[in-house]
């Protein structure tokens, strides 16, 4: 279960949100203010890091500020907090409360650059069930991470405006020792991070049916550069810990 909950954290995406709140060149705004409310759904396969497939349902709101310091110029700050439900098999689970903040920025001319900088925090719990009785886990997690996106702007008469970019995107958890304790078992875990580093290139298009109206479509492709699992060690033990199947904890 530890290793899930660093490989979700280590895996969020604030750039997401941010991007698309960022003001277009020429609409006039100074100063914006702007909130998203977040509601991710994600499951993860069966991996080297875990022996079981897992869900992990986030659930926050991400707030931010931006304004126009020039022709073309733009910088913002936003802050987020929101909250990972993770489950794996019967009786094993995991919570994550995460508070975090970030700056970011854009230039637009004849090409559009972008970027962001994120620092949080997070408290995790972890909860394995056994027979015997189940084993529970608490640790602290910090996180720092970067996003540059680059591309074109491209005015066409068919779709409006096309934008072909591509970007990359790293990030650092750092989390504290872990003490896993129950009836039956008290398992020590390394502190230790969880770097990971993902390209991606694809291409947006807007049209505006009106002022206050735009259709927009996306496709993109992503590929991990770095980090497509999280090992994690067991304090003294020659190992790792794995993910969880049929109610126990494995150790390898």
């Amino acid at each position: 279960m530890i290793p899930n909950i660093v490989m979700s954290v280590g895996s969020e995406e604030e750039r997401k949100y941010v991007y698309k709140n960022m003001g277009e060149r020429g609409e006039g705004e100074e100063n914006k203010i702007w909130i998203e409310g977040i509601n991710e759904v994600k499951n993860y396969g069966e991996d080297e890091n875990s022996v079981g497939k897992y869900s992990d349902n986030k659930v926050g709101t991400i707030i931010g500020y931006g304004r126009e310091v020039g022709e073309g110029k733009y910088v913002g700050m936003y802050m987020k907090g929101s909250k990972h439900e993770i489950k794996q098999g019967a009786g094993n689970s995991g919570e994550v409360v995460n508070v975090g903040l970030g700056i970011s920025g854009k230039y637009e001319n004849k090409v559009e650059i972008k970027w962001l900088t994120y620092v949080g925090m997070n408290k995790c719990r972890t909860e394995i069930g056994w027979e015997e009785g189940n084993v529970k886990g608490e640790f602290s997690m910090g996180e720092v991470g970067i996003d540059v996106e680059g591309g074109l702007k491209i005015r066409s008469e068919l779709i409006g405006i096309v934008k072909p970019y591509i970007g990359i995107g790293a990030r650092k958890s750092s989390y504290d020792k872990v003490e896993e304790k129950g009836k039956i078992v008290d398992v020590k875990i390394e502190g230790g991070s969880y770097e990971r580093c993902v390209g991606r290139i694809g291409v947006e298009g807007i049209r505006e049916i009106s002022k206050r109206v735009e259709i927009v479509g996306r496709v993109e492709y992503e590929r991990v550069i770095k980090g497509e699992v999280a090992g994690v060690k067991v304090e003294g033990v020659s190992g790792k810990v794995l993910g969880v199947r049929e109610g126990k904890e494995r150790i390898r």
